[in-house]
Formats: C-alpha cells, sequence, structure tokens
C-alpha cells in the first residue's frame, strides 16, 4: 500500500481553484438568482463563503501566506456554518427536515416537523457558536500575546461548549455502556459452554 504523500503546489492549486471557483459561484448565484436558495440570499453565500474559504487555504497551504490564510480560513468555515444552522434553527418560517438511519444493508428515512427540524440544527448551531466565539478569544489571545478573558471565564465558557454536546455524547456513552455489558455476558456465556454448562468445581 502506497504512503499518503502531501500534495505538490500545482495540485494544491487545482483542488483550492475547483473549490474557490464553486463558492464564487454559489456566492454569484445566490445574489443574481433569488430562486436558486430556499431562504434568504446570505445562506446561498455562506455557503459558497465555506467552499472559497477551503479552496483559498487548500491553495496557499505550505506558503508562508497560508500561516495567516488557514486560521482566517478556518474562522471564515466556522462562521458559514454559524450562518446557516442559526438560521434553520431560529430564523422565520416553517423548517421540514428529512432523515435517514442505516445499518448494514438496511436503511429508513423520514421526514420530521418544524419543532424537531430546529432542535437538531439548534444543537448544531450553539455547538458551531461556542467553537467559534472560544476559537476566536483563543486568537485574539495569541495575537495580543496574553488572555483575553479570566480563567474562571474560560472555564465556565467551556463548560456551556461541553453541555451543549451532551446530546451526543449520552447516547455515544449509552452505546459504549450497553455494548460493554453485552461483551461481557456473552463472555460469560461462552465461558460456561467451554466448561461443559457447570459452576466452579467443587
Amino acid at each position: 500500500m502506497k504512503a499518503n504523500r502531501p500534495l505538490s503546489s500545482r495540485e494544491r492549486l487545482i483542488y483550492g481553484t475547483i473549490f474557490g471557483g464553486v463558492g464564487l459561484f454559489v456566492m454569484w448565484l445566490s445574489v443574481t438568482d433569488a430562486g436558486s436558495v430556499n431562504g434568504p440570499w446570505r445562506l446561498g453565500f455562506a455557503a459558497g463563503g465555506i467552499f472559497g474559504a477551503a479552496g483559498l487555504s487548500i491553495a496557499t497551504q505550505g506558503t508562508p501566506v497560508g500561516r495567516w490564510v488557514g486560521p482566517v480560513a478556518v474562522a471564515t468555515i466556522f462562521l458559514g456554518f454559524a450562518v446557516l444552522g442559526n438560521w434553520i434553527a431560529f430564523g422565520p418560517g416553517v423548517r421540514a427536515c428529512s432523515g435517514g438511519v442505516s445499518f448494514l444493508f438496511f436503511w429508513t428515512s423520514r421526514s420530521v416537523g418544524d419543532l424537531e427540524c430546529r432542535v437538531a440544527f439548534g444543537i448544531g448551531a450553539v455547538i458551531v457558536n461556542g467553537a467559534l466565539v472560544m476559537g476566536a478569544l483563543v486568537g485574539l489571545g495569541k495575537l495580543l500575546g496574553g488572555e483575553v478573558w479570566p480563567e474562571r471565564l474560560k472555564r465556565a465558557g467551556e463548560s456551556v461548549f461541553m453541555v451543549t454536546l451532551l446530546p451526543v455524547l449520552l447516547p455515544l456513552l449509552l452505546f459504549t455502556i450497553v455494548t460493554g455489558f453485552g461483551r461481557e455476558a456473552r463472555d460469560r456465556v461462552v465461558a460456561r459452554f467451554r466448561g461443559g454448562g457447570g459452576g466452579e468445581p467443587g
């Protein structure tokens, strides 16, 4: 198997141009054709900005200017996702989302109503908002050469950020516990069968 090699400067330029071109096209289309976006034009502009920032970051990676473009591009991408998530979760109008669950060869999908859609995207929006604010403050602190906020406030912000992750972390923790107990019970049953189904020898 070939080891992954870094992209050459030419490849970075090609991929960056593709992503950047897609981003510029989406931004142009959202401004010139309002019907192309299922919502305000700024949603298409934000989506295009995500692609454009990613393309710019790829194209300048490994260059002196890339040291400055990279963090700005990451912040722009987070800002774009924040715009999209916040509008879906808290914007005016009625929302309608569809989702699906896959397992092995089975797939099921269904449409969800306004409340479920807003709650799902609201959780994601709060997470992205928290990451965006914390990242901005950390970056500002590095730029100024010191801490922007006191340690207690920083810990409070991290705690709030972790609370927003609970809807994601709790099911994952429950799944880990259940599968762990299930594996332990299975091992005990297998051990009993291999031992002849009896208990400990007297």
